[in-house]
């Protein structure tokens, strides 16, 4: 871990140590923003479309708001859409904290918000100007909204509850992907207004709908399993279709990701495992 630190590991070890332990911390962004992958507890690789290593960044860097936090349920990092910045966690017992760091490594962290809450992973818009997240800060998991250049946050109003799993997901689409109480559907919030219209449903029971991403036009890709044994990665045909397609059925991903042309999706079928297009 400290050579990887260093960069003394030359790009073909760095690679298989990402397939050997990068797994469910492997994000890829779309094809024209560079890749963010996740090695260990807290070593960043950032890399270009043609997985060409570009540098490393290590979390968190000096200069952060406090380097004595739990590291091995921190982190969750995202990359920022123009590929420049990255948010992460930083979680402790009770508080929970949302920094930023340069993604070139050129400078310290910077605390963007904290408080005494379990807070979720962190997602940006899709101009890069807000970070959306969940909360219990209000004795409810809610979604709530932080400004990058003011560090203002605040839930949305009105209050949008969000499930255990404190799962949203936001850029590149226009609204915020809130995974609902009961994992059975997903609502897709207007993070101005607070309106929100149901995105993926599901009336069958005993379905379980999980790490659902979203494309620029509104279609809907996760992960689907349930009592009447058809699992696999599914996607949407049309925006707000009830209809999921499975598209590599009775196999297991805890990563999905659009391609930009919205024909294809990555999708990371198991820990060890490269991704797939």
């Amino acid at each position: 871990l400290q050579r990887l630190q260093d960069g003394a590991l030359d790009g073909a070890v760095s690679r298989r140590a990402v397939r050997a332990h990068g797994g469910p911390r492997d994000h890829r962004s779309p094809s024209s923003v560079p890749v963010l992958h996740m090695i260990f507890a807290h070593v960043l690789q950032i890399r270009d479309a043609s997985d060409t290593i570009l540098r490393r960044l290590v979390l968190p860097p000096k200069g952060s708001w406090n380097e004595d936090v739990d590291w091995l349920r921190s982190v969750q990092p995202s990359l920022s859409p123009d590929g420049t910045r990255v948010a992460f966690l930083s979680l402790e017992t009770d508080t929970a904290a949302i920094q930023l760091v340069p993604a070139d490594g050129s400078g310290a962290a910077t605390l963007l918000t904290r408080a005494r809450a379990q807070f979720g992973r962190a997602v940006w818009g899709p101009k890069g100007r807000r970070l959306a997240y969940a909360s219990d800060a209000r004795g409810v998991n809610e979604v709530w909204t932080v400004d990058v250049a003011t560090g203002q946050s605040q839930p949305l109003t009105p209050p949008v509850e969000v499930a255990s799993s404190l799962h949203v997901a936001w850029a590149p689409a226009k609204t915020i992907l809130v995974q609902a109480p009961g994992r059975a559907h997903y609502l897709a919030v207007d993070p101005d207004t607070g309106v929100s219209t149901v995105r993926v449903r599901t009336d069958r029971k005993n379905i379980l709908l999980r790490h659902a991403v979203q494309h620029a036009d509104g279609r809907v890709a996760l992960f689907r399993t349930g009592a009447d044994g058809e699992w696999g990665v599914a996607v949407q045909r049309k925006v707000a279709s009830r209809d999921l397609l499975l598209v590599r059925p009775s196999e297991y991903a805890n990563l999905l990701r659009w391609d930009d042309d919205g024909k294809h999706i990555y999708a990371l079928p198991g820990v060890g495992l490269p991704l797939v297009r």
